[in-house]
């Protein structure tokens, strides 16, 4: 499933442009695909991979926002998502102990997740809730 779409994810992740074609085809299927990998990774994340999940997810972020700014239409999917995309960063979260996470859409396409974590200094003990 969805065996085009990954294709082109691995070619620009080697460094080619998206062409016209590949811009269609991402189209058609975006929504679509976008809800199945991000379902995907909080499903991973909650299985207790959340290391793996993260790098899912900054890959995927990273693809859809150059995606969508050579196809404005795109934007508009990254901006519907951006309620799925939460759910899987929350799930990443969990599965790391990050004290907290937020997300953040701009535009025309700036999508920022963050994850933030307690830091303890050596010697002191780690607050109850942290444990």
């Amino acid at each position: 499933m969805f065996e085009k779409l990954k294709r082109h994810l691995e070619r620009w992740e080697r460094g080619e442009r998206l062409d016209d074609r590949a811009l269609e085809e991402l189209e058609a299927e975006f929504e679509t695909w976008l809800d199945t990998e991000l379902g995907d990774i909080a499903h991973q994340a909650d299985a207790g991979q959340g290391e793996a999940a993260l790098g899912r997810l900054t890959r995927l972020n990273a693809f859809a926002s150059a995606a969508a700014t050579q196809r404005p239409s795109l934007a508009n999917v990254v901006g519907a998502k951006a309620a799925a995309f939460r759910a899987a960063l929350q799930s990443i979260g969990l599965s790391l102990g990050a004290a907290e996470f937020s997300i953040t859409l701009g535009v025309p396409v700036a999508l920022s997740v963050t994850l933030s974590f307690r830091v303890t200094p050596a010697g002191e003990a780690k607050p109850e809730s942290a444990k």
